[in-house]
C-alpha cells in the first residue's frame, strides 16, 4: 500500500435548498497502525463497548426499639427509602440552607419567650413575698401564659428542625423497601454503594406517640440496625445527617440545646451558598 493514496468519500445532504456538498478525506499509509487499522481516532465511538453495568448488592437491615425495660420491638410495615449517596449529598446543602433560615428567624423568637417569662416568674416571687394573695394570684396567671408562650415557641423550633422536616424536604427515592413483620427489610441494587436508607416510624404508648426517625449509611457489608441508638440527632457514626435534634419533653428551659441547634445552623442561616464543608 506504500506510496498509493486511498481515497474515501462521503455525501452529505445539507438542507440549504438544494445544495449538495461533496466531503473527501485524503488518507495515506502514514495513517495505518502497524497492524493495518485506522487508529482509534478514526474509529466511530459508538462501536466501543459500554462500560460494564454494575453488580448488584445486596442491603440487609432490621428496625427496631429498645424498651426501658430491655425488651426489643421490632417495627413492621414501616418504608425504608433509599439514596445513592451521590444523590443525597447533593440535596443537602439545600436543606441545610432552608432548615437554617427558618432557625435563625425561630431562635430570637424563642429567647424573647424565655426573657418574658422569666421577668414575670421573678415578678410573681417577689409579688408571694408581699403576702397579697390577690396580686400573687395575678402574677401566677400572668406567669402561667408566659410559660405556655415559651412551651408553644420550643415545639415549634423543635418542628421546622426535626428529623421530619429533613424526611418531607428529600426528593423521591432511588428505591424503596418495607419492613416485615420482624422489621427487617432487605435489598438489591446495582447502584454505586454506599446507599442511604431513611426511615420514619411511630409507635403508640396509650395516648403518647412516639416518633422516630432514621437517615442511615448502608455500604453492604453488613446487617445494619435501626434503633434508638440511630436515630436522627444522636450523632451516631453512621447517620448521614450528623445535625442535633431538640429533645421532647424539654424539662428546663432548653437553653443549651436550642443554643446547639442555633450553632449548628449557623454556618447556613447566614447566606444562600454555605461556606466550608459540610457537617
Amino acid at each position: 500500500m506504500k506510496n498509493t493514496m486511498l481515497f474515501v468519500f462521503g455525501t452529505l445532504m445539507v438542507l440549504f435548498g438544494t445544495t449538495t456538498v461533496l466531503l473527501y478525506l485524503k488518507v495515506d499509509d502514514n495513517m495505518f497502525t502497524a497492524a493495518g487499522a485506522l487508529p482509534s481516532t478514526f474509529i466511530d465511538p459508538s462501536s466501543s463497548p459500554p462500560n460494564p453495568p454494575l453488580a448488584k448488592k445486596y442491603y440487609r437491615g432490621q428496625i427496631f426499639i429498645v424498651t426501658r425495660g430491655g425488651e426489643s420491638v421490632p417495627l413492621g410495615g414501616v418504608i425504608v427509602s433509599f439514596y445513592t449517596h451521590k444523590q443525597f449529598q447533593e440535596v443537602l446543602p439545600g436543606i441545610y440552607q432552608k432548615i437554617g433560615k427558618v432557625v435563625a428567624e425561630f431562635v430570637p423568637v424563642y429567647e424573647a419567650k424565655v426573657k418574658a417569662f422569666n421577668a414575670s416568674w421573678q415578678a410573681y416571687e417577689k409579688i408571694n413575698a408581699t403576702k397579697n394573695w390577690n396580686k400573687t394570684h395575678k402574677a401566677m396567671k400572668v406567669a402561667n401564659e408566659k410559660q405556655a408562650e415559651r412551651i408553644a415557641a420550643y415545639y415549634a423550633l423543635h418542628y421546622i428542625s426535626s428529623a421530619q422536616a429533613y424526611a418531607n424536604a428529600l426528593p423521591k427515592p432511588y428505591v424503596t423497601a418495607q419492613t416485615a413483620a420482624d422489621g427487617k427489610f432487605n435489598l438489591e441494587a446495582s447502584a454505586e454503594p454506599p446507599l442511604v436508607a431513611t426511615a420514619c416510624a411511630t409507635r403508640q404508648l396509650g395516648e403518647k406517640t412516639e416518633n422516630y426517625c432514621w437517615f442511615i449509611t448502608m455500604d453492604g457489608s453488613k446487617e445494619i440496625l435501626l434503633n434508638n441508638h440511630n436515630t436522627f440527632g444522636r450523632s451516631s457514626s453512621d447517620s448521614a445527617i450528623p445535625m442535633p435534634e431538640l429533645p421532647i419533653p424539654c424539662q428546663a428551659n432548653c437553653e443549651m440545646e436550642v443554643e446547639a441547634i442555633k450553632d449548628a445552623y449557623a454556618l447556613f442561616s447566614t447566606s444562600l451558598t454555605p461556606q466550608g464543608s459540610l457537617p
